[in-house]
């Protein structure tokens, strides 16, 4: 009965722990991996290259297809289809120039000055933007989940979505880790501002 027992706790949870890195994190490593696309615009050589991991090419085509498909929904509207090909095309060879240019340039390079340096990959900025912002950390996306149930609790089911944003927005400027005589000052602007608003759709 008690090896019975130590296998069962063997195989629920000793056996996951010895299996290999890339089995446990592959998730990580597949075409749609948002890390390996923001990678894709840092600086540096062999960014690609890990211990326990092999990226492949045909795991890197994928990301590169996804940035892509990224660029082109960062188009402007009412564009024709044959215009988004073209760009998306464009955008690619720029890519891949970019990432030989990012291979040549020392690890340490902050990307947020190597990308205005670079006037040249202009084309993939607000992407390039977008990757970059991705969070490293979910403490700030779960802060902000817990900020909003006091903004949207059981006694306000009813707020209107834009109200809930606005209001979120501003509790979250105001509780965002600042001393209280800076949330104080931000407060008063809010209300000076708000003041000002509501005057000039009085007097219109």
């Amino acid at each position: 009965m008690a090896t019975d027992a130590n296998t069962r706790y063997f195989r629920t949870n000793v056996a996951p722990l010895l299996q290999g890195p890339p089995q446990r994190f592959s998730d990580l490593f597949e075409g749609d991996s948002l890390a390996l696309a923001a990678r894709m615009f840092l600086p540096g050589p062999n960014l690609f290259d890990f211990e326990n991991f092999e990226v492949g090419d045909q795991i890197l085509a994928s990301v590169r297809d996804n940035i892509l498909s990224d660029f082109v929904e960062l188009l402007p509207l009412g564009m024709t289809e044959a215009r988004k090909q073209l760009q998306k095309n464009l955008a690619g060879s720029t890519l891949d120039l970019a990432r030989i240019t990012l291979d040549e340039s020392p690890v340490d390079k902050d990307p947020l000055f190597w990308w205005p340096e670079h006037p040249e990959f202009t084309l993939l900025f607000p992407v390039a933007k977008e990757m970059l912002q991705i969070p490293a950390a979910s403490a700030e996306n779960e802060r902000s989940f817990s900020s909003a149930s006091f903004v949207l609790d059981q006694r306000r089911t009813r707020l209107d979505l834009d109200n809930f944003r606005r209001e979120h927005r501003i509790r979250r400027a105001l509780c965002a880790g600042r001393t209280p005589e800076e949330k104080l000052a931000i407060s008063n602007d809010l209300m000076e501002r708000f003041a000002r608003r509501v005057a000039e759709e009085r007097d219109q």
